[in-house]
C-alpha cells in the first residue's frame, strides 16, 4: 500500500496533462494546461524550477493554413464568437548534457493544442540561481510553417479530392485567409502540424545536412555531438537537429534546425528512442569524473585520467551516428527503424502488424548487465512486451480495468504502471521470463496498489515515476470538481510523493544508505534523503551517533572520512529541520568539529591545486584579493599544525608576497577597518573591533562576503562568493536595491583553482549540496 509522503495540490484551472522524467538528471517535468514547471529531485531538495511562460499571443494565434478550395467533410465551419483555449499538452526532456551535481545541461520540448511547438533550455551550466527561469529557445513550429508554405522546398498538392474525410472533427472557426490552397494541400499541411507525440535521440554525431526540408548526403562532417528531436504528427514523423554546445558554449536558435519529413500511411501515435549504451556510459563516466575531483582527490595523474576520459568520450561518440527508434501507427502496427544523423529512416521490421488497435504509449527498459532490453506496448488497458535481442513477442497482458496512462521503469527487471482505474501495479521480470512461453500466468504483479482519493471520485492516474531505489513513488492525479467545498470551481490537479506502508526496516534502511553514499558520492541518492523523514526524529539521531566518526579512527584514510563528515552533515541537517528539540550541545558540537576538519582538507587541497596551476603557468599576476584569499588559506594552516603544513604554507607565503614586506590585510566593508591575519586560526564569523558590525567569511575563498550576490547550500547554509563563470539568473527587487549599488557590490573573483579542484561545480565544501544564488536583502540593507 502507498502512503503519501508529500503531496502538492496545484491551482484548479491547472490540470496536469502529462510529464516527462528525465534519470540522468532527476528532473521530471510536468506540462499543465497553461503552465510548466519542472522538479528537480536531485540530491535530496525537493526544488520547483519554472519554464518562463511564453505571452499568449504567441501561441494563440492558429498558422494560417490556407483556406480549402473544396469542400471538406466534416469540418465544420462556425463564425469565431470568442478566441478558442489553447492548452499545452505534450512535452519531452532530452538527455542531460554535462551532467554534474548541479545538474548540467537539458533541453524541453513542448507543443499546444493548436500546433505550436516550443524549446525551451535549461539555464546553463554554471548558472546558479534557487529560482531560476528555463527559457524559450526556439519556435519549432515557426520552422515546419516555413517550409510547409515554401514551395521551393514542398511542393503543392494542386487537385482537391471531394471524399476526402477529416477524422479531426472538432469544430473550427471561419477565418478567411490569403491563400486558396486544394482541399488535399490543406489536409498535408494540418496534419504535418498537428502533434501525436515527440521524443528526443540519444546522441549522435552531426551528418552536416543542409537546411533544405529535404534529405540529402552529407558533404562532410563537423563531428558536432548533436541529438534529434522528433515529432510524431497525423502524416508522419519531422525531425529536428540541435547541435549540443561544448561547456564553454551557450544554446541559442542558431543550435537547431530542421531536418527532414517523414511520412506514413496513417498517424504516429507514439515514437520511443532506444537508449544508447555509450551515452550512459559517457554520463556516468563524466559523474565519476567530478565525484573524484569532489572528493579532493586531485594529482596530476587524476588530471592526466581526466583528460584521457574526455578523449575517449569524443571517441566513442564519433563511432555512433545512428539509432534505433520505436514507432507506432494508427492502423495498430508497431516498428522498429534505423535512423541515422542526417535523418534517413530504414525500416528493420514490425513488431506488430496492422491490428487497428492503437499503441498509445512506448517505452524502452534499462539495459541489463549483458546490455540487453526490452520494449513496453501499450494498447488500451493491456500491455506487450518485446526483447529486442531475441525478436521475442509476449503475448497481451491485461492486467488494469481502464487505460493505462504511464509506465516508469526503475531497472530491467522491475517496472510499474498506473491507469485511468486509479491503481498503479508493480511487476518483476524474473531472470528466466524471456525463456518460457509467454502467457497470461508468466507476468504476476509483485503489488497492487489502489489509490482511492476524496471518496473514490478521483479521475485516475496520469503519470508516474519510480525512484532510482525504489523507495519513492511520484505521481499525479486529477481530480473531478466539487470534491470538497474548498475546490469547487473546476477540476483540480495534485502531485504526491508516496512511499510503501509500512517502511522497510530502518536497521537495513540505514546500512543501505550509509553504503550507497560512500560508495556512489551522492549520485542517485535523491530518494534516500526524501524516504529517511518517514522515520521517527530519534531514528535519525541515533544513526548519526552510530556513524559519527570517532577523532583517532584508523580505519578511515582522509578522502574516506570527509566523505563519511559530509553524510553525518546531511544527516544532521534533515534531522534539525524535523525534530529540531532533538539536537544537543553535544552533536552540534560535534557537526562543527566535522566542519572544522572538511575545511582544513579543502583548503589544504587547494592549496596543493593553487600550486600546480602556479607551476603550469610562465607567469601569474595576482590580484589583492586572491593574495588575501591564499595568504588566509596558508595562516590558517599553520595556525592549525604548523609543523604538518610549515612546507605549504612557506611555498604560498613566498608566492602572494613576491618580495613585498608590506603584511597583508583584509578589512571590514563596512568601515573600512583592517584586520590582521598573522595569528590565530580563520574563523567563519568574525566581529569587527570598530564598528561591531558581524561578518561572514565566504566558504570557498574565506575572503569576507562583501556583497548580496551570495550562493549559499540549502542544507547547511554556507554562503560562498559568486566566482566568475557563475551567473546569478535573478535580479534584486528596485524595493530592495538600486541596479547600480547591486552592481557595483558585484566584483567577478577570478579563482580558477577553486574551479578545478570540483571540476566547475558550484557544490558546498562541507554537504557537497549544489550552492544555489540567493539574494539576502538583510545583507543588501547592510551593505547601503
Amino acid at each position: 500500500m502507498l502512503h503519501d509522503l508529500l503531496s502538492l495540490r496545484q491551482a484548479s484551472s491547472s490540470t496536469f496533462n502529462c510529464s516527462s522524467y528525465s534519470k540522468s538528471s532527476n528532473k521530471l517535468a510536468v506540462v499543465q494546461k497553461n503552465a510548466i514547471f519542472i522538479l528537480n529531485f536531485k540530491n535530496g531538495l525537493l526544488k520547483k524550477e519554472s519554464v518562463k511562460m511564453i505571452p499568449k499571443d504567441e501561441y494563440y494565434n492558429d498558422y494560417k493554413l490556407g483556406e480549402p478550395q473544396a469542400t471538406v467533410f466534416p469540418i465544420i465551419r462556425k463564425h469565431a464568437t470568442s478566441q478558442p483555449e489553447v492548452d499545452f499538452l505534450k512535452g519531452s526532456l532530452s538527455e542531460c548534457f554535462f551532467p554534474s551535481l548541479g545538474g548540467g545541461f537539458q533541453l524541453l520540448a513542448t507543443s499546444t493544442s493548436n500546433g505550436h511547438v516550443f524549446l525551451f533550455k535549461s539555464p546553463y551550466i554554471s548558472s546558479t540561481s534557487s529560482n531560476y527561469f528555463w527559457e524559450k529557445v526556439s519556435s519549432l513550429s515557426d520552422l515546419t510553417y516555413q517550409i510547409l508554405i515554401d514551395p521551393k522546398i514542398n511542393e503543392k498538392i494542386d487537385e482537391n479530392d471531394s471524399v476526402w474525410i477529416d477524422r479531426n472533427i472538432n469544430a473550427r472557426p471561419l477565418v478567411r485567409q490569403f491563400e486558396s490552397v486544394s482541399n488535399l494541400e490543406y489536409k498535408k499541411r494540418t496534419e504535418w502540424m498537428d502533434i501525436q507525440s515527440m521524443d528526443w535521440s540519444p546522441i549522435m554525431i552531426d551528418g552536416n545536412i543542409e537546411n533544405t526540408g529535404k534529405k540529402s548526403k552529407s558533404t562532410n562532417t563537423n563531428d558536432s555531438i548533436i541529438t534529434l528531436l522528433s515529432l510524431g504528427t497525423k502524416r508522419g514523423i519531422i525531425f529536428f537537429k540541435c547541435i549540443i554546445p561544448t561547456s564553454s558554449d551557450t544554446f541559442t536558435s542558431d543550435n537547431i534546425s530542421f531536418l527532414c519529413f517523414d511520412e506514413y500511411d496513417d498517424w504516429v501515435t507514439a515514437i520511443k528512442w532506444k537508449p544508447s549504451l555509450f551515452s550512459s556510459k559517457i554520463n556516468n563516466s563524466n559523474n565519476n569524473n567530478n565525484n573524484n575531483n569532489n572528493n579532493n582527490n586531485n594529482n596530476n595523474n587524476n588530471n592526466n585520467n581526466n583528460n584521457n576520459n574526455n578523449n575517449n568520450k569524443q571517441i566513442s561518440i564519433t563511432s555512433q551516428n545512428q539509432n534505433i527508434i520505436a514507432i507506432s501507427l494508427g492502423d495498430g502496427s508497431v516498428n522498429l527503424s534505423k535512423v541515422d544523423s542526417d535523418g534517413n529512416v530504414t525500416l528493420l521490421y514490425n513488431i506488430i502488424e496492422k491490428d487497428y488497435n492503437v499503441a498509445t504509449l512506448l517505452e524502452w527498459s534499462p539495459p541489463n548487465e549483458n546490455g540487453e532490453t526490452y520494449l513496453f506496448i501499450c494498447k488500451g488497458m493491456g500491455f506487450y512486451l518485446y526483447n529486442f535481442e531475441k525478436k521475442q513477442l509476449s503475448c497481451l497482458f491485461l492486467k488494469h480495468r481502464a487505460t493505462i496512462t504511464c509506465i516508469s521503469f526503475s531497472d530491467y527487471y522491475h517496472f510499474s504502471t498506473s491507469s485511468l482505474d486509479n491503481n498503479i501495479i508493480d511487476f518483476k521480470i524474473q531472470s528466466n521470463f524471456w525463456n518460457s512461453l509467454l502467457t497470461q500466468e508468466s507476468l504476476q504483479p509483485t503489488s497492487v496498489n489502489y489509490l482511492p482519493k476524496d471518496d473514490d471520485k478521483g479521475l485516475g492516474i496520469y503519470s508516474l515515476v519510480t525512484s532510482p531505489n525504489k523507495l519513492i513513488t511520484v505521481y499525479l492525479e486529477n481530480l473531478p470538481p466539487g470534491i470538497t467545498m474548498y475546490h469547487s470551481k473546476s477540476v483540480t490537479s495534485r502531485l504526491n510523493l508516496a512511499y510503501r506502508d509500512p517502511p522497510f526496516n530502518f536497521q537495513s534502511f540505514k546500512q543501505a544508505f550509509l553504503n550507497k553514499f560512500e560508495k556512489e558520492k551522492s549520485k542517485d541518492l535523491w530518494d534516500y534523503f526524501i524516504y529517511i523523514n518517514v522515520y521517527p526524529g530519534e531514528s535519525i539521531l541515533e544513526f548519526i551517533n552510530e556513524i559519527c566518526p570517532d577523532d583517532n579512527d584508523k580505519g578511515f584514510n582522509s578522502n574516506a572520512l570527509v566523505t563519511r563528515c559530509r553524510f553525518v552533515i546531511k544527516l544532521f541537517y534533515i534531522l534539525k529541520k524535523k525534530s529540531k528539540d532533538l539536537l544537543s550541545k553535544e552533536i552540534e558540537d560535534k557537526i562543527n568539529y566535522y566542519k572544522h576538519y572538511i575545511n582544513l582538507n579543502y583548503i589544504s587541497e587547494c592549496l596543493k591545486e593553487f600550486n600546480r596551476y602556479f607551476e603550469q603557468k610562465d607567469k601569474v599576476v595576482l590580484e589583492d584579493y586572491q593574495r588575501i584569499s591564499l595568504s588566509l588559506m596558508a595562516h590558517h594552516l599553520k595556525a592549525t599544525d604548523g609543523e604538518k603544513y610549515l612546507n605549504i604554507y612557506n611555498k604560498i607565503m613566498k608566492i602572494v608576497s613576491d618580495g613585498q614586506t608590506k603584511p597583508i590585510t583584509d578589512h571590514c566593508f563596512y568601515c573600512f577597518a583592517e584586520f590582521n591575519f598573522s595569528e590565530g586560526t580563520i574563523e567563519s564569523f568574525i566581529e569587527c573591533r570598530e564598528c561591531e558590525s558581524i561578518l561572514e567569511r565566504c566558504s570557498r575563498t574565506l575572503l569576507l562576503l562583501s556583497s548580496p550576490k551570495t550562493l549559499n547550500c540549502d542544507f547547511c547554509c554556507s554562503k560562498s562568493l559568486v566566482l566568475a563563470g557563475e551567473d546569478i539568473k535573478e535580479q534584486p527587487d528596485e524595493a530592495i536595491v538600486d541596479n547600480e549599488t547591486f552592481e557595483i557590490s558585484s566584483q567577478e573573483y577570478q579563482f580558477p583553482w577553486v574551479k578545478n579542484l570540483f571540476s566547475n561545480d558550484q557544490i558546498c565544501i562541507y554537504c557537497s549540496t549544489p550552492l544555489n544564488g540567493k539574494i539576502n536583502a538583510e545583507d543588501v540593507y547592510a551593505l547601503k
